[in-house]
């Protein structure tokens, strides 16, 4: 009688990667008109998106040329004494400000407008343009300094717990350590406007023994022996 053979049924195994690879064969046989419609929505998307990217890259190149032309421009007025420096700037960098609306350059044209104003004695206009600049700019090295100068405008129009409320946060929050010693011998100086000599000698005290160095300590050692007459 002859022999009956049994079919063996044989199993490849395959490693993991081999059976992802045929789960995506499959999946894309299954599927091929969403896939192609996926793929033609993301690669749409994609330079729809990089298309904006080079057009608001090259509108920023431009408002920041046109930032250093004002600028310059006004430099150039300072230097010549000529009067109406201030004013052109001014003017010019507010026009800056409502065309861009927002990133860098409407930041900086903040900055810049708050210094002029404060030049020029405008304390309350300074004020407004140095608050939207912090605000705008937590991690930008002039923060202190436009934290100075924004106290400043506070205390010139009689804003006294307002501008020590201003320093007092900055202290608090502020991991930049930039002008730190000014910023503390001002608020010194304000708690002593503010009649309050304890938190003033705190604030005096803490320049002197953090920042020996500073011009700031010095001033604050003078301070704190006024302070000593006052009984």
């Amino acid at each position: 009688m002859p022999e009956i053979k049994k079919k063996s049924n044989i199993e490849i195994e395959r490693n993991p990667i081999e059976r992802f690879l045929m789960y995506v064969r499959d999946f894309l046989r299954a599927h091929t008109k969403q896939v192609i419609y996926s793929t033609t929505v993301v690669l749409v998307l994609f330079f729809l998106s990089l298309t904006v990217y080079l057009l608001l890259d090259r509108s920023s190149e431009k408002e920041l040329i046109r930032l250093e032309i004002i600028i310059d421009n006004y430099n150039d007025a300072v230097r010549e004494n000529n009067t109406e420096a201030n004013n052109k700037a001014i003017t010019e960098l507010n026009k800056l400000i409502s065309d861009t609306r927002y990133g860098f350059v409407n930041r900086v044209c903040h900055y810049w407008l708050g210094n002029i104003l404060f030049e020029e004695k405008k304390y309350g206009e300074a004020y407004h343009a140095f608050d939207v600049f912090i605000k705008k700019s937590s991690d930008n090295v002039f923060v202190p300094i436009a934290i100075n100068k924004a106290a400043i405008c506070l205390e010139e129009d009689g804003r006294i717990d307002d501008a020590i409320a201003l320093l007092s946060k900055h202290i608090n929050d502020s991991k930049n350590k930039i002008t730190m010693d000014q910023i503390y011998y001002n608020l010194g100086r304000l708690y002593h406007l503010n009649n309050n000599q304890i938190k003033a000698r705190e604030a005096f005290k803490h320049v002197v023994d953090e920042y020996p160095e500073s011009a700031y300590a010095n001033r604050s050692k003078e301070r704190l022996l006024l302070l000593s007459a006052i009984k």
